[in-house]
Parts: structure tokens; sequence; C-alpha cells
């Protein structure tokens, strides 16, 4: 609201100021001597009439001796007024005059505040509960449109408070009571806005006033709705991490059991080829081995430490190459069984040839440990 009564006060002053410069443009075209055939031009007048119709009543124009009156009627009616003699315009606050130095050219003009405020003013909604009043001086009145109920006023205590601030030029908000003639009172808030019409020498404000009920109404509601999403939104992320979680858990599970099922089958293998010359190990989609049998000492040599570390350099270059192609080809046509042979360099530096059998765990497309 604050906004609206601010962008309202300067497009009032705005349009004012453009009407002074529209006439101080005009006096200098007939001082040039557009005017000097002795008639005004009339077309001229009409334009500038119809651009100011909610601010300019009359419009007096007195050019070398020719006096003479223009308005427009309600019924859009161009009408011409003729004058015997100037008149003396004393009301500073109603009447804007532009003269040259020696006087043989003047415009004045007759001003219609309330209309040309009120026409400014109505642009600006304010829903059903606003009001909108402006100061002119030490009064203030009310800005009607169709919806006002009548005879609205600012509260006196209120209204001293606003008056105040206009004259020092202070804008404000204010929070107070709006009453109506006939003795209903409404809780309000209201924000002020002065401005100046130079050189009208009375000081101008605007005031927008909204009912205290619907605004807090509508504060709390809004809260409400906001607390009750963000809630809504919390439980959306709760549901989600137990979804996750509870997938977790189940894949841990599954990973679990399908982990002691590889143990047992490496316990049996072990147990079986210690009666053999052979070992097993375990080893990841990378090739990379994690454990092996304590047999491997018997077989090859190495240390367990030692194969973990180093196994890929203790096969034979050329059966290593063989062996991954295979195994990249085993993995993506999703084989659970794989045989090869290759020769494993021993520690003492023989070579011999071993028959290798493995073992593929796949589990939702995802491969675990190989034995």
């Amino acid at each position: 609201m604050n906004k609206q009564v601010e962008s309202a006060s300067n497009e009032v002053k705005r349009r004012f100021n453009t009407l002074k410069e529209d006439l101080i443009f005009y006096k200098t075209n007939l001082e040039s001597g557009l005017g000097k055939e002795g008639r005004i031009n009339e077309a001229r007048i009409r334009k500038l009439l119809n651009s100011y119709i909610y601010l300019i009543d009359t419009l007096y124009v007195k050019n070398q001796g020719e006096m003479l009156g223009y308005t427009i009627r309600n019924n859009n009616y161009f009408e011409v007024i003729p004058i015997d003699q100037w008149p003396d315009f004393k009301d500073k606050g109603r009447h804007l005059l532009i003269s040259s130095g020696d006087k043989k050219v003047e415009l004045a003009v007759s001003l219609q505040l309330s209309h040309f405020i009120n026409y400014f003013s109505n642009n600006y909604y304010l829903g059903e509960t606003g009001y909108k009043f402006f100061v002119e001086g030490d009064q203030i009145h009310q800005i009607s449109s169709d919806r006002d109920e009548g005879g609205m006023f600012v509260a006196p205590e209120m209204a001293a408070q606003v008056k105040k601030d206009v004259q020092e030029g202070v804008k404000g908000d204010y929070s107070g009571e709006i009453r109506a003639i006939d003795g209903k009172q409404k809780e309000s808030i209201l924000a002020q806005y002065p401005f100046n019409l130079y050189p009208l020498q009375q000081d101008f404000a605007l005031i927008f006033a909204l009912d205290k009920s619907p605004v807090f109404t509508k504060i709390y509601t809004t809260y409400f709705y906001l607390f009750l999403g963000l809630f809504g939104l919390l439980l959306f992320i709760i549901f989600l991490m137990i979804k996750y979680f509870r997938n977790m858990s189940q894949k841990n599970q599954e990973l679990e059991s399908k982990t002691g099922e590889i143990n047992l089958l490496f316990g049996q293998q072990t147990m079986l080829l210690q009666e053999t010359n052979g070992f097993v190990y375990y080893h990841n989609q990378k090739g990379m081995v994690s454990n092996v049998s304590d047999n491997l000492k018997d077989v090859l040599g190495y240390s367990k430490e030692e194969f973990i570390e180093n196994n890929k350099s203790y096969i034979v270059p050329e059966d290593l190459r063989r062996l991954q192609k295979m195994a990249q080809n085993a993995l993506v046509n999703k084989e659970d069984c794989l045989s090869y042979e290759i020769s494993f360099i021993k520690k003492n530096g023989e070579v011999i040839r071993t028959k290798n059998f493995e073992k593929l765990f796949m589990m939702k497309r995802e491969f675990l440990p190989g034995v």
C-alpha cells in the first residue's frame, strides 16, 4: 500500500507539471506572433482541453486585447465564453496563471483538483475494504468510487497527526479509526504520501487506507497455508528418507546373504582344494583380489599378502591380456561361470599352467565379488 500511494502521488504531480509546461509552450507561441491575425487558434485550445479534461475546468486566454474563455461540457461540447473584463484570479489554490512580462499574453486555468485527483487515484485498487482520501490544505476529502460507502472520514485525533506530517512534508504510516457519518467505526491502517503542485500554495497528500480485520485475517491465512505447505513438504521428505533407508536395508540384507553364500562356497572349495594342488581367491569387478585360501603358498610359494598386492604381475602377460578380455565379455553378457587356462610364475621363477574356474555373482545387474 505504501508503494501504491507513493506511485499515485508522483503520477498526480507529474501530470500537473506537464500541464504547466504545455501552458508555457502555448504562451510562448502566442508571444512569437502565432496569434497576431487577431484570432486565437481554437484547434490548439480544444486539443489542450481534451488532453487535460480531468484537470481543466475553464481555460482563459488573453492575447493582444482579445479575451475568451474555453471549456468542454459533460456532453463533450466545446464552448467559447466571451469575456468583457479580465477576471481577478485571487484564489491561488484554484487557479493557475501564466503570463508574459508585459501582460499582453495571459493564460489562466480554473482547476478541478478533486476530479483530477479522483481520476488518477482510482487507477490503484485497494480491494473491497480499502478507502482513499486526499489532503488539500487543512482539509481531508474522501475520494469517491462506485463502491465507496458515503461519508467516510478520518478520525480527528489521527487526522491531526496526518495534517502535521503533510505540512512538514513527511510521509507516514498510521493505525486508527475511519468513521462514517452514521457512527460506524473501522479500525484501519493508513499510508500517506505528501506532494506539492507548484505554484499552488496548499499542501497536498494522498491517503490510502485498509480495514485492519481483513488485512490481518489474510496475513494469518497466508502464514497458515505457508506452514501447512512446509509441513506437507517435511512429511514428504521424511517419507522419501524412510523409503530410501528401507531400500538400503533390503539391499544390504541381500548383499549380506550373497556374501554368506560366497563365504560358504569359499570354505567348501578350500577344503576340497586342500586335497589337490589348487587354491581359491576372491576378486571384484575390477579384478582386484580381496582374499585367498591358505594353501596358496603350497601351490605358488607366495604369501597371501604378496598375492593380494601383486597377483597380476604373477600371470604371464599374454595370458593376463586374454583373461581381461574374457572377463569383460563375461560381464557384458551377464555370464555366471567362466573357465580358462593361464600360466602363473611361481616365487622360485618356475612357470606352471593352471586350469581356472570362476563363479560370477550378479544382483540386480550389479556385479558382486567373484570366486
